[in-house]
């Protein structure tokens, strides 16, 4: 039975730029996809020949040329830059790059309740902040519209226990006769909940237009940086291997 010849880069691109093989003659395909008998010997000389090629070139650190650049429409800059390879080797005891995992000595000196431990991260300025924005949001068409931090406080720890005893299913189904989580109930009223979400805000909206000019995440940006900066200075996390790029 005759076997497929295996073609080289080399002989395919002339295959493909060859006129005479986009010509089929009368009752045959085109003649580059033609089977034909291939020995042993050819068939290893081809794979030499890909084995042998030269290995291509990797861009090192002392490389420089300059990387290609796109500019987007608002005028930032985007740089095209390789991704180093990495090995990963088990963290020696004294290695200067081990740290004692869990909460920091400043997380430790506060934390006395389960509700401190909450404030080390989502702290009393960004609850402040957060009620301030959604009622400046609200009075935009509600000029008696009034939220209190302690108010908003329960707000959040409604999302916490439908995360916990109702995850799957629509939020307003806590509040049904059939699916009703009592706890929920007891904290806040439906109607009341569905206000402060749709008023909710991290950011004063008057002033986001020139924010964004220098800051495409300005919506969010001052919540989430002292996010980021409370999870740094109450907790380490556990590093058990040690990555090293090449």
């Amino acid at each position: 039975m005759a076997r497929q010849r295996m073609f080289t880069g080399q002989e395919v691109a002339a295959l493909l730029t060859n006129e005479d093989c986009c010509e089929p003659d009368a009752g045959e395909g085109p003649s580059c996809f033609l089977t034909s008998d291939s020995s042993d010997e050819e068939r290893s000389s081809t794979s030499d020949e890909v084995q042998q090629s030269p290995p291509r070139k990797r861009r090192t650190q002392a490389d420089t040329t300059p990387a290609p650049t796109v500019r987007a429409k608002d005028g930032t800059v985007w740089e095209k830059v390789g991704i180093a390879r990495s090995r990963v080797s088990s963290c020696l005891p004294n290695s200067t790059f081990v740290e004692p995992s869990g909460p920091t000595e400043h997380a430790k000196r506060r934390i006395t309740s389960r509700l401190q431990s909450f404030l080390c991260l989502l702290d009393m300025e960004m609850l402040r902040i957060i009620t301030d924005c959604t009622v400046h949001e609200a009075r935009r068409t509600d000029s008696s519209w009034t939220l209190s931090v302690s108010e908003f406080m329960a707000f959040v720890a409604i999302l916490f226990l439908r995360a916990v005893l109702c995850p799957v299913g629509a939020m307003s189904d806590c509040w049904s006769a059939m699916f009703a989580v009592p706890s929920i109930q007891e904290t806040m009223a439906r109607d009341r909940y569905q206000e402060i979400m749709r008023y909710l805000r991290f950011d004063n909206k008057d002033t986001r237009a020139e924010r964004a000019k220098s800051d495409r995440f300005a919506a969010i940006s001052d919540i989430w940086q002292r996010f980021v900066n409370n999870c740094i200075l109450c907790y380490t996390p556990v590093r058990r291997y040690l990555y090293i790029y090449e």
